[in-house]
């Protein structure tokens, strides 16, 4: 899923903004145990945990987000994806 950010300065601004709600609090809600990497030098956000990986890249204009399910969690693919899309309208 890509995220276009027209409304702010840099890949910078956003990865700041995103890193400020994609907390192991957030990740949490989904009742799911995780490993969150902030990697400020790639602008890159990875959250790990048992049977996903969420990964969001940054660039200049916009952010890339993947998420890996098992086969287990795959049926909550879309409804996971657009709860993180909702944060990411509400943020960027």
């Amino acid at each position: 899923m890509k995220y276009s950010y027209s409304n702010l300065k840099s890949k910078q601004d956003a990865y700041n903004k995103v890193c400020s709600v994609i907390t192991k609090d957030y990740i949490s809600q989904f009742k799911i145990k995780s490993v969150i990497t902030y990697d400020e030098s790639n602008f890159t956000i990875k959250a790990k945990g048992k049977g996903f990986t969420l990964e969001i890249d940054f660039n200049d204009i916009e952010c890339l987000v993947n998420l890996e399910l098992s086969f287990l969690l795959r049926a909550l693919k879309t409804k996971i994806l657009n709860k993180v899309e909702s944060e990411l309208v509400k943020i960027l």
